[in-house]
């Protein structure tokens, strides 16, 4: 990066982490900040819709210089919960940027919180964007202090967590069948709880697919009384099987999957043939393991030209290097480095971008919207990129019209 500056572009997206806290059932959030921090989650939940969820208090940097954080959040939950036309059954406090910053007593705020309002359940997320890239991220925190709400003393059931990811799967996912023909339900997601008893439930899950590194911290939280698998999203058709024969031993169960594989590979060589030598952008907001994308896409013959941002994760290591190493044409452009901010529209002219981020910075009109794997796994996903692939040659469409129909969060 130069100078030490980082571009965050507008097209890069993600769930946000106040969004993340608001699916949480019959919760309400309270972030503790500066005014720009607040501005900037605010604008956010105006446009997605959940803006009475959201509450700010906003310290000045002398009250938490002397010491005035605790007294301050006291008087300001209690002026939410005044203004608030049902009571929550539980309070996330957000202590952001600053604020995280300020020696507060995590421990004896939520004693005193509790003893005040006994009926509420109160739970501090620590969102420090300081420590990106050194250690856990803010949303793996968020993720884990969010799933530390769920009773883990209930029954095991033999049901699925789906953890980490933002969305729920898609109806048309393969996955929910799956486990039914293996004798379990689910994955269940936060975001499908209609209630806070319900969400709290979870905890009585047999096991929990962690299919985003979001959730892996809050697996691992969870893990002395429910196990995991860690299986990030894949769009490889071999890799998908590997994934398929370690989640059957997770479940002591398995089911044959011949049909999901024939199916898939039917609509890869549909996709294949429509696009034919189109030239193909990747973008690495569009999935947690982008390398591992590009490779697949390779192997099933599409023309791979470059990928759009920077992707470390170990898991798609292995992937990355294949590329590099079979495609050594294709450019790897860091969108992070402050210098982008010129070179925004004119990185190059591809037929089609994969993600948004990719699409921002070259202005490509064929756009397949995937974005962090949203609800996808398994064959699905591979089926669903590729319908959007063929439908991104026949529909162009507006950049920022797309981008603001999908709703992305800074």
């Amino acid at each position: 990066m130069t100078d030490g500056l980082y571009f965050c572009s507008a097209s890069f997206g993600g769930f946000g982490v106040a969004r993340v806290g608001a699916d949480v059932p019959e919760s309400h959030l309270l972030f503790l900040c500066p005014p720009s921090c607040g501005r900037h989650t605010s604008l956010s939940s105006i446009s997605l819709g959940y803006r009475g969820r959201v509450s700010y208090l906003f310290l000045e940097e002398y009250e938490i210089s002397a010491g005035m954080t605790e007294d301050a959040l006291y008087d300001g939950v209690e002026s939410v919960l005044e203004r608030l036309p049902i009571r929550p059954k539980a309070i996330l406090i957000y202590f952001c940027c600053s604020l995280y910053m300020s020696g507060a007593d995590e421990t004896g705020i939520l004693e005193e919180l509790r003893r005040r309002n006994e009926d509420i359940v109160f739970q501090i997320c620590r969102m420090n964007p300081i420590v990106a890239g050194s250690g856990p991220t803010p949303a793996q925190t968020i993720h884990s202090r969010i799933y530390g709400l769920v009773d883990l003393d209930g029954k095991e059931d033999r049901r699925v967590n789906l953890i980490g990811s933002d969305y729920p799967l898609d109806g048309g996912c393969e996955l929910p069948a799956v486990l039914k023909r293996c004798g379990w339900e689910g994955p269940d997601h936060i975001s499908q709880k209609n209630s806070f008893g319900s969400f709290r439930k979870m905890g009585s899950a047999g096991l929990n697919l962690v299919i985003h590194p979001d959730g892996r911290l809050a697996a691992e939280d969870m893990s002395p009384k429910i196990p995991f698998v860690f299986l990030p999203v894949s769009y490889d058709m071999d890799e998908i099987g590997d994934q398929y024969s370690k989640l059957f031993s997770a479940i002591g169960s398995e089911t044959d999957l011949s049909e999901y594989v024939a199916e898939t590979q039917k609509e890869i060589d549909r996709t294949k043939m429509a696009v034919g030598d189109r030239t193909v952008a990747v973008s690495t907001s569009s999935a947690c393991a982008p390398w591992g994308l590009v490779k697949a896409l390779i192997k099933y013959g599409f023309n791979v030209e470059s990928v759009f941002g920077e992707s470390s994760a170990p898991y798609d290591a292995e992937a990355k290097r294949w590329v590099l190493e079979n495609a050594p044409h294709i450019r790897e452009i860091d969108t992070e480095n402050a210098d982008m901010l010129k070179a925004v529209g004119i990185c190059g002219s591809p037929d089609i971008s994969v993600g948004f981020n990719a699409a921002y910075f070259t202005k490509t009109g064929a756009v397949a919207p995937l974005v962090c794997d949203e609800g996808v796994f398994g064959y699905y996903a591979v089926n669903k990129l590729m319908k959007m692939l063929a439908e991104s040659i026949d529909s162009e469409k507006d950049l920022e019209t797309a981008m603001d129909e999908y709703g992305l969060v800074l």
